[in-house]
């Protein structure tokens, strides 16, 4: 590849296909991080609520200590 034009048309390409694919890998970790803070926030409260609700079912009896 010594011809000067084919060397051009191959670094424009190369730059082309690199920033398309950081693109593309940006767009998937963007709706991925969407997706993931919302369900991290119901996660979140789910176990708040969960806590608040059934606090004290963990061991019957009113005992703390297992025997």
């Amino acid at each position: 590849m010594s011809n000067p034009a084919k060397v051009g048309l191959l670094l424009i390409a190369a730059v082309v296909g690199i920033v398309l694919v950081l693109k593309i890998i940006g767009v998937i970790v963007g709706t991925i991080m969407g997706l993931i803070l919302p369900l991290a926030i119901l996660g979140g409260i789910g176990l708040i609520v969960y806590g608040l609700v059934w606090r004290n079912s963990s061991l019957p009896g009113g005992r703390r200590y297992l025997p």
